[in-house]
């Protein structure tokens, strides 16, 4: 019988009652997360969605609940910035049960913000930005009311993004300045790297692309100061973008140049294979297809070597698309082959899909071409005007055939 006694005693959660307990190097007394740690603002999506499953199930293990929300809350809000809304969602609900059942009031607020990032990563009208809004301003007035500090800088920095996306940018600076000024009370770097960021954002709602670079450019130094490369090739890479809405494009292809060289440093394959999408995107708007295609290359082999399967396939396919795009049919089909092959190997049903869609678009086109080629032969012995064979939407090359088969 005594042995039972003791496992049980183990596993009861740790005594979270007067003053804090003194220091013990636990896994549970140092997994038990504060409300603070609960907010996802300058970390990478994936990691923080990690480490905060990670911490949810040690939790769950320990019987300690208010971590356990808490790391349900961290989950939501980098779920909810990957675009994942619906999970991040359903743990945001739970979490803020789980707070409101215990009284735990900043985890509430955590769990508030949570929902007010899920509305605006749905924000597709006007409706769903009030709704981000309200739930915005409510997480706001709870942190106030508490003295949740971190919350408030946090409440404040979400506000200032609903408003950048309702297109309000007085009010978008206003709470992004409240939020800087907050973190910079704290004491919290990083944080502050975010709010430039969030100000930055600001500035490009009211199309100031020169106030928005120079806030971008302020996040690049925090971020350098505190010397994470992966970070610094992601601010770099944010200022590129900048450079882009503001038609500089020298400026934009140097911050992209530095962006890959930090992002080769830190061996991070994903963010020199994001360098490369927005690099692929210069080269295709300014109608550089050759240098374009390397590029598109380029991405290919980092993500084959690296291992990545799902994004090689999805690299495959954009590039296809390109040629699509650029009326080469055959190396559009030929890559469509390719990613099929991935994706079926690694049976993914969304890829097959992609890549089935660039397969018949292929094929369509081919078609299309051979069609109207070979109208284009008949019209000289019909005697029918080319005008009204060639259909003008037909693409150039079918123009190019037509005069030289003319010719021969």
């Amino acid at each position: 019988g005594g042995s039972g006694l003791k496992l049980l005693r183990v596993a009861q959660p740790p005594n979270r009652l007067g003053p804090d307990p003194p220091r013990s190097h636990s896994t549970t007394q140092a997994m038990a997360m504060v409300a603070g740690d609960a907010f996802v603002l300058d970390e990478g999506l994936e990691e923080a969605l990690g480490a905060a499953e990670q911490k949810r199930e040690i939790a769950a293990a320990t019987g300690d609940e208010r971590s356990r929300a808490l790391a349900m809350v961290k989950a939501a809000e980098a779920l909810a910035l990957m675009g994942r809304t619906d999970e991040a969602w359903g743990y945001a609900s739970e979490a803020m049960a789980i707070c409101s059942e215990m009284k735990f009031e900043e985890g509430r607020a955590a769990a508030m913000d949570a929902m007010t990032k899920v509305h605006l990563k749905q924000g597709r009208d006007a409706e769903e930005l009030e709704e981000a809004l309200d739930s915005g301003m409510d997480t706001l007035k709870l942190c106030r009311k508490i003295s949740f500090k971190k919350g408030e800088a946090v409440a404040l920095m979400t506000l200032s993004a609903v408003y950048s996306a309702m297109g309000k940018a007085p009010q978008a600076l206003k709470h992004g300045k409240e939020a800087l000024a907050a973190f910079a009370e704290l004491g919290e770097q990083a944080s502050m790297a975010a709010a430039y960021e969030a100000l930055m954002n600001a500035y490009l709602a009211k199309g100031d692309t020169a106030h928005a670079a120079k806030q971008a450019q302020k996040a690049y130094s925090i971020r350098e100061a505190l010397g994470s490369k992966s970070k610094m090739g992601q601010s770099m890479h944010t200022i590129a973008t900048v450079e882009i809405k503001g038609g500089d494009y020298k400026k934009a292809s140097e911050a992209l140049t530095k962006s890959k060289a930090l992002f080769a440093e830190a061996s991070d394959y994903k963010g020199e294979a994001m360098v490369l999408e927005t690099l692929m995107g210069l080269y295709l708007q300014a109608g550089m297809f050759f240098e374009a295609v390397k590029v598109g290359q380029e991405r290919i082999s980092i993500f084959h070597d690296a291992g990545d399967m799902y994004s090689e396939g999805y690299a495959l396919v954009k590039l296809g698309e390109v040629m699509l795009e650029n009326e080469d049919h055959e190396k559009a089909s030929t890559l469509a082959q390719a990613a099929l092959g991935i994706f079926a190997g690694i049976s993914n049903m969304e890829g097959l899909q992609a890549a089935k869609t660039l397969l018949d678009g292929a094929k369509h086109a081919a078609s299309v071409e051979e069609i109207g080629l070979a109208m284009a032969k008949a019209s000289d012995y019909m005697h029918i005007p080319a005008t009204l064979v060639v259909d003008p939407g037909l693409n150039k090359r079918m123009n190019d055939a037509y005069v030289s088969s003319m010719r021969g």
